[in-house]
């Protein structure tokens, strides 16, 4: 009966422990899939306000921080400031192509 009492006890353990992991990996899974709505609703915001011509800084500081950075491929029918476009280093081909940077809100 001992025996038989203690490998009830494991097993219980176990079972208690098995179902805490999958409320933590559940709890995980959830965490992330807000964040990823989180992120896509703030990309989406992003483009309205580019599209929509936003100027207002309060509403481009209320979805973007300080050290947000924008790459844009450089087009011909874009009027850009010149010093925005830069050289990627880490391209593996040569010569890399001028990408635009802009950068956080005032960008």
């Amino acid at each position: 009966p001992v025996y038989i009492e203690r490998l009830k006890h494991s097993v219980a353990e176990l079972s208690a422990a098995r179902d805490q992991e999958l409320m933590q990996q559940q709890l995980k899974e959830s965490l992330a899939d807000e964040e990823e709505q989180r992120l896509r609703s703030i990309l989406h915001r992003l483009f309205e306000f580019r599209v929509s011509r936003v100027t207002d800084k309060a509403k481009w500081g209320a979805i973007l921080s300080d050290d947000f950075v924008l790459s844009l491929p450089i087009t011909p029918y874009r009027a850009f400031n010149a010093n925005e476009a830069v050289y990627d280093e880490n391209c593996n081909t040569e010569p890399s192509a001028p990408q635009r940077l802009v950068r956080g809100v005032d960008g």
